[in-house]
């Protein structure tokens, strides 16, 4: 039997005649574009950032305290945190399992865009860079061409780097320019860079002025599909923090561990330009990122360390290895506590190491590294998880179970050229699926009292697309056409034809399905026939299943089925011939959704259960706009961009040069072309900062049914700049007003509402930093001759800007019993603008409360020269950025000051070290209010400040005689002058004498210098004891208390005046068990039951 398919689009597969196609030069576009690919440990770390831990994004706080260090007044807490946003299929395993992270790894890692800033011919070169940035032009000319082609294809680079960055308390990201940093969101946190031999190192202050160093570095290389090699610093890790009223250091040390990650990417590109379109051009090629990566192994401290043993291999990155303890030494090495990663492997039969991804399924903490005490237990979803780089993902990367060969997402469109022709790109499904979109995520957490947490998630779901366009998309239906026949063999009638017509709705790429019988009826045929009516053309011809079908839109079809059964052979009287075909159409509904999904989850219901009284409380989340039960508030604002266009000219008889005949002269034909090209790897990622959907409304109910009542918050939600197309440069981005509070309602179980709280921002700009990025506008592919200039580029500008927050007013309305209670609370900011340095209440009593703060960076030091006293100290701290330290506080009440104190620093030199240290503490006097308060005020005169203060202060206390950690040897209070005595190398207080002469006691240790040997680092708490019985002894006046101490736990026994021992006892976790007397009877017991 003989059959033939002819397809319309055969024509993009055939060979053209042209010859010059077989051997044309690359017609690719040399833009150069960004990629970049992140380490699992920075990708883990940059999605705390960029994916807020909120209500707003439906992902819930999940944190397991491990540590704290405490250095001092700081701390310092280590946690294994997860971000429940969703397994993405190319998330590799980090350093305590997939979706895992560590809060001990401060680090800054770099998002490139171009070259290296620090770099030759990078964003800070002074000889280019930043100085290529044309001031108006977008399009280039003969002046500008030879810049934007520099810049175009990465010779030159005018965009800067975007460093992302988390210290304690603080994280975003901050960019460069010559002489010039600005941080997003602007926050009060001084960033300083230095470049040695072409490196950058950083140093990171935060308000307290503790620094960060970040000068250990992760080096990159990666190797693009064209085959360039670009080697870089990708990440910065802190090697010491350093804070400023003691001099502590902690310091991190690492190890190397090189990780290796590959990455497939696909593209098509179809170009058209004359009636005969150019075969496809496809490509396949690999990128490979080698890092050597910084793994801390340990943090030393002043009263200890912690090590991490890097013990359990990680399959999914060869050669690499997860943590599988850590330890907390004290200054003697011995072990306080030993905190136990235990874990197994996403499928753990698999052959293929790349689907063996680490999962953490217990923390276990140990006394003394055996003795069980604590233990954290983790369960998640059953759904399998993919491997590394497999090609089931929606467009944002999250597993959705497709069977796809191609990560090119499928499309099919009708371009209007000659022949109007549908437009078919084959490729993979890429939408979400919400049946396998919590495949693999964390479901419950069991704590030590055996008490638990459980989470059920659902996916993302947007009401509206970017720019808050609403989405009302059709609800299409496949509908199938078919036409039957048969006939039987030697008996009429012969033959039978039936056929279908339908008119396509749209441009569509489908498949027939044919159902046949068994072909036995020697000489029989059948087969089927789709012909285009418009056209008059044969469109598909088979009598089995045709795969891909193309279907242009208003065209009118019909699908003819023929079996023919008159020369069947006499000895097959009963065969019977039968076919079946269809067809399957894509038509509109009728019906709409107004519901998009998107990548990731949110949290649907959380249930915590108490063990000891149990019982559960339950918390349900509703993400529907209010009023609409049907809408989602989600905002999509991201979507990537998997395709984009450009054109370059094509000189169609440059194929006869080398064969001109005698007397032939070479004319150029040249034609324009536009390449449609479509990728596996969205253009556009690095423009987002990796958060897909925002909810503006987020109702959380307590209890079944209610029980608890419920608040209905609602959250701004302002950024709608989804970024551009190409060549993708970054969006100028505002997304940081994003997710603030704006609205919250508390409703009773019944709906009535009982409270209302309203607040209001405003963002203070601060500075901006300019990129720029040029592309190919129009590019000479194939023309022998020609002026260069004939290439054309565009250039497009953005913007980085940085902006402070503030909240300016906040309104909560109480409702009860008809009545309605209201109270405001309004926020001015002083000069720094990062901190309010006033909060009024008024409210409806008619009394209003204002609180003033005013802290170091409020007071602007305008001396010169040589400064002393107050003004050195607060010139010393705005240098050092001490902002966030109150130096004056008040409360008002309807104008009238109620209560104060000031606080007066000094700058001390000790040990070599510069410390500020608090000096004197006034308090206003207590009584009636004060009607004519002044407030603090800066006197300065010839360099010398004083604090003008109201004359009602008085002096509280005075402290002076500091050591080298910034501890006082010296107070004055309103009781009189006491010694404190500082021990364990100086940073434990050891004895307190009251009413004792500082300089007499100093000659008495003086003298006696084995006492303050002991003092200083006793060798047993019974030898400091005994010591401070002697110092007793010696001055019999005095009040004296003595102190021991377990260094990095706490207190181990307190003796009082009249040398009555209370002791102190703990676990070797660090947890107070028992409070015993001077006799031995117990004062207090605390009990830890942990639940096995």
């Amino acid at each position: 039997m003989n059959s033939k398919k002819i397809g319309v689009l055969s024509l993009l597969l055939i060979t053209s005649s042209l010859k010059i196609l077989a051997q044309q030069p690359s017609t690719e576009n040399p833009t150069k574009l960004d990629v970049n690919i992140k380490t699992p440990n920075a990708a883990s770390i940059e999605r705390y950032g960029n994916i807020p831990v909120s209500m707003y994004t439906g992902v819930p706080n999940i944190s397991i305290p491990l540590h704290v260090i405490s250095v001092g007044k700081h701390v310092l807490p280590i946690s294994a945190s997860y971000h429940a946003s969703g397994i993405k299929v190319n998330d590799l395993s980090g350093d305590i399992g997939l979706g895992w992270n560590l809060s001990a790894n401060y680090s800054i890692s770099r998002t490139l865009r171009g070259r290296t800033d620090e770099g030759p011919m990078g964003y800070l070169d002074p000889n280019g860079g930043a100085n290529l940035i044309p001031s108006n032009y977008t399009l280039s000319n003969d002046f500008t061409i030879d810049t934007f082609r520099a810049v175009a294809n990465g010779t030159w680079d005018a965009q800067p780097d975007e460093f992302n960055f988390n210290i304690e308390g603080y994280s975003g990201k901050f960019i460069l320019a010559n002489n010039k940093v600005i941080v997003i969101p602007d926050q009060d946190i001084k960033v300083a860079y230095t470049i040695t031999s072409g490196a950058f190192s950083f140093v990171l202050t935060d308000p307290k002025g503790i620094n960060y160093y970040f000068d250990v570095r992760s080096e990159m290389s990666v190797t693009d599909c064209s085959g360039d090699v670009n080697s870089y610093t990708s990440r910065w890790q802190v090697s010491k923090i350093e804070f400023p009223d003691t001099k502590d250091v902690v310091t991190y040390t690492y190890a190397n561990a090189t990780e290796t990650i590959s990455q497939t990417s696909e593209s098509r590109n179809y170009d058209y330009g004359n009636t005969t379109p150019d075969p496809v051009k496809t490509k396949q090629c690999v990128n490979y990122t080698t890092t050597i990566e910084k793994k801390v192994s340990e943090i030393t401290f002043p009263t200890g360390k912690i090590s991490f043993d890097y013990s359990i291999p990680k399959y999914d990155l060869s050669g690499t290895y997860g943590i599988g303890s850590m330890q907390v030494k004290d200054l003697q090495n011995a072990v306080q506590k030993k905190v136990v990663f235990n874990y197994t492997y996403y499928n753990p039969s698999s052959s293929d190491p790349l689907a063996k991804k680490l999962k953490l399924d217990n923390v276990t903490f140990n006394e003394q590294a055996t003795n069980l005490v604590n233990k954290y237990a983790f369960e998640y979803n059953s759904g399998t998880i993919p491997a590394y780089g497999a090609k089931s993902q929606d467009i944002w990367g999250y597993y959705n179970g497709a069977n796809n060969t191609s990560l090119i997402p499928g499309n099919t469109f009708q371009l209007y050229d000659a022949q109007g022709m549908p437009f078919t790109v084959p490729g993979g499904d890429r939408s979400v699926n919400p049946s396998v979109s919590a495949n693999g995520i964390l479901t419950k957490i069991t704590f030590p009292t055996g008490g638990y947490t459980q989470f059920e998630y659902e996916p993302n779901k947007a009401g509206y697309r970017c720019g808050y366009s609403t989405i009302h998309d059709s609800i299409f239906i496949t509908v199938p056409y078919n036409a039957t026949a048969q006939c039987k063999g030697n008996t009429a009638p012969y033959q039978q034809s039936n056929y279908v017509d339908f008119v396509a709705p749209y441009a569509q790429q489908t498949y027939i399905v044919v159902e046949t019988n068994q072909f036995n009826c020697t000489g029989d045929t059948r087969q089927y026939t789709l012909t285009d009516l418009t056209t008059s053309q044969v469109v598909s011809q088979d009598d089995n299943n045709d795969p891909n079908v193309d279907i242009i839109a208003g065209h009118t079809y019909r699908l003819s089925v023929n079996t023919n059964c008159e020369n069947a052979e006499a000895n097959t009287l009963d065969c019977l011939e039968k076919l079946k075909a269809t067809i399957y159409i894509k038509q509109f509904s009728g019906n709409f959704q107004d519901y998009a999904y998107t990548g990731g989850l949110r949290v649907k219901k959380i249930t915590d259960y108490d063990y000891f009284s149990n019982t559960n409380t339950v918390r349900t989340y509703d993400y529907t706009m209010p009023g609409e039960p049907g809408r989602s508030s989600g905002v999509m604002v991201f979507a990537p961009k998997y395709d984009y266009t450009y054109t370059y000219d094509f000189d169609l008889n440059a194929y006869k040069i080398g064969n001109l005949q005698p007397g032939e002269y070479y004319v150029p034909n040249i034609i324009l072309k536009t390449s449609y090209a479509y990728t596996s790897d969205a253009g556009n990622t690095t423009q987002s900062g990796g958060n897909s959907i925002g909810y503006s409304y987020v109702r959380e109910v307590i209890g079944d049914q209610g029980a608890g009542g419920s608040t209905l918050n609602k959250y701004n939600l302002q950024f709608t700049n989804c970024g551009f197309g190409y060549p993708f440069v970054p969006v100028t981005n505002y997304s940081h007003r994003d997710g603030k509070l704006a609205e919250s309602k508390s409703y009773s179980a019944a709906g009535t509402l009982l409270e209302q709280s309203n607040n209001y921002y405003s963002f203070i700009a601060n500075d901006e930093i300019r990129g720029w990025k040029a592309s190919y506008q129009k590019m000479r592919a194939y023309t022998l001759y020609g002026n260069p200039n004939d290439d054309k580029f565009r250039g497009q500008h953005y913007y980085y800007k940085s902006e402070k927050e503030h909240l300016d007013s906040t309104v909560v309305t109480q409702y009860y019993e008809g009545n309605t209670v209201a109270q405001k609370q309004t926020y001015l900011y002083g000069t720094s603008s990062y901190y309010p340095y006033q909060i009024t209440t008024s409210g409806s009593n008619e009394e209003t409360v204002t609180q003033t703060t005013r802290r170091a960076a409020d007071f602007t030091v305008s001396a010169s020269g040589t400064l002393t006293g107050v003004t050195q100290v607060l010139k010393y701290m705005k240098d050092n950025h001490l902002n966030d330290y109150v130096i004056e506080s008040y409360s008002q009440v309807n104008g009238n000051a109620t209560g104060g104190y000031i606080n007066e620093y000094g700058l001390y030199t000790v040990g070599g070290n510069d410390l500020v240290m608090p000096t004197t503490l006034y308090r206003l006097k207590n009584g009636s209010s004060i009607s004519n308060y002044t407030p603090l005020s800066l006197s300065i005169s010839s360099n010398t400040a004083t604090l003008i203060k109201d004359s009602r202060y008085e002096q509280e206390a005075a402290y002076s005689n500091f050591n080298a950690q910034g501890n006082p040897g010296r107070l004055v209070d309103k009781s009189g002058e006491s010694s404190l005595l500082w021990g364990y190398d100086g940073k434990y207080m050891v004895a307190r004498l009251d009413h004792i002469d500082y300089n007499a006691l100093q000659t008495y240790l003086s003298n006696n210098p084995s006492i303050q040997q002991t003092l200083d680092n006793p060798a047993t708490a019974t030898a400091l004891l005994t010591a401070v019985q002697q110092l007793r002894t010696a001055f019999p006046q005095a009040m004296i208390s003595g102190y021991t101490y377990l260094p990095g736990i706490g207190v181990s026994s307190i003796s009082d005046a009249n040398n009555q021992v209370s002791t102190y006892e703990y676990d070797n976790l660090g947890r107070l068990l028992r409070i015993k007397d001077a006799n031995g009877n117990l004062i207090r017991t605390n009990e830890y039951q942990y639940q096995n």
